[in-house]
């Protein structure tokens, strides 16, 4: 019946086409991947005798292997630490060894030796003494600015405000207002301005270190101002032996007075207990154990008390004590 052995002839095509990936698939499993598969069936058409061939060849291509993925690191969890024990752990690294911490200011840090922050050994910077100033050259005395000085005899040092220390007063010149004079070993003449017109005073000066001070509105005078206080050597105060060296002060000056001479000039001597105002005198003012001493030898001193607050005159061949606080 040829229908029937059309549908026969179709059936063999399409189970031999069907069979083709099944064949391939094997052939690229074995081996290196590479297949091919060959197929041939033979159905003979009892009425034609056609004779049919199929042929199949299969080639896979090369596959590449599949490595795993790595698994994922988990990072190991932090040990747990109990509460307060890092800043103690913390403390203890930054904790400084004994003696270290006042060593490292010294060398660790950005200032330079010789400068105010020590040097490198950790000793104190050197600090630069003041240069000494001369006595600048004679020239007329300015009312509360400066004043003229000129040596008598001995030996005579002033030390200039901005000095760093004393210069001797070889020759007559001029000094600013607050220099210190230390006459304990010569005289000296101290002449100083009355007005701003130009008229001045004189007075010669001897026996103690003073400060030479004027104020500029003080219608000119001048203040000599004794240095040095009270004696080392003497007694506490309030003691019997200080109320002994007091009577025997008064009686006579010893060395370490301040000793002055003027003309009618306004001149004033400041010690640590009393102020003595001059009216064209000679007269010597002395700190003792005691208080401090104003002797006059001619002329009138009025003296004021800085304890008590009173004003004492004292003639020629007289002297008043202003105790000190006991």
């Amino acid at each position: 019946m040829p229908g029937i052995s059309k549908l026969l002839r179709v059936a063999a095509v399409v189970a031999l086409v069907l069979s083709l990936p099944t064949v391939t698939a094997g052939a690229a499993v074995r081996g290196n991947g590479n297949g091919s598969g060959n197929g041939n069936g033979q159905n003979k058409d009892k009425d034609k005798g056609d004779k049919g061939n199929g042929n199949g060849n299969g080639s896979a291509p090369a596959q590449t292997p599949v490595i795993p993925a790595a698994p994922p690191v988990v990072p190991a969890p932090a040990p747990s630490v109990p509460p307060g024990q890092a800043k103690k752990e913390q403390a203890a690294a930054t904790k400084t060894a004994p003696g270290q911490a006042k060593k490292n200011p010294a060398t660790s840090g950005d200032t330079t030796p010789g400068q105010s922050g020590g040097s490198a050994d950790g000793s104190a910077a050197p600090v630069p003494a003041a240069p000494l100033i001369p006595v600048a050259a004679p020239a007329p005395p300015v009312l509360g600015k400066s004043m003229a000085v000129a040596p008598v005899d001995g030996k005579v040092l002033v030390r200039l405000p901005s000095s760093g220390g004393y210069v001797s007063l070889a020759d007559a010149g001029s000094v600013p207002n607050g220099s210190v004079v230390d006459a304990r070993r010569g005289t000296l003449t101290l002449k100083t301005a009355l007005d701003a017109s130009g008229r001045v005073q004189t007075a010669k000066v001897r026996g103690a270190v003073f400060e030479v001070r004027q104020s500029a509105t003080g219608n000119g005078t001048t203040d000599l101002v004794l240095r040095g206080g009270r004696p080392a050597s003497c007694a506490p105060a309030g003691s019997s032996a200080a109320g002994r060296v007091a009577a025997v002060s008064t009686k006579k000056a010893k060395p370490g007075a301040l000793w002055a001479r003027d003309s009618n000039g306004r001149f004033r001597t400041r010690g640590r207990n009393s102020v003595a105002t001059v009216r064209g005198t000679r007269w010597s003012t002395r700190e003792t154990c005691a208080g401090t001493v104003t002797r006059v030898m001619q002329g009138a001193v009025d003296v004021r008390d800085l304890r008590t607050g009173r004003i004492v005159s004292v003639r020629a061949g007289h002297a008043y004590l202003a105790r000190g606080a006991r």
